[in-house]
């Protein structure tokens, strides 16, 4: 009989949970950073006032 085989499947098959249990920990938390940093672009991005007279003075022509 021979058990040495089955032994590293079970090892391999316990590193790659681990793996992936690690992966989407950090997908998470990467998630977290690119949702807080649209927030605060978002938030931080001056917008332009509609009575302002910038860009008004273009003339495009076809």
């Amino acid at each position: 009989m021979q058990v040495s085989g089955n032994s590293g499947l079970g090892q391999e098959a316990w590193q790659a949970a681990l793996n992936k249990k690690q992966q989407e920990t950090q997908g998470q938390q990467e998630l977290q950073l690119i949702q807080s940093a649209t927030l605060e672009s978002s938030g931080s991005a001056p917008k332009p006032d509609p009575s302002s007279s910038i860009g008004q003075n273009i003339n495009i022509q076809v």
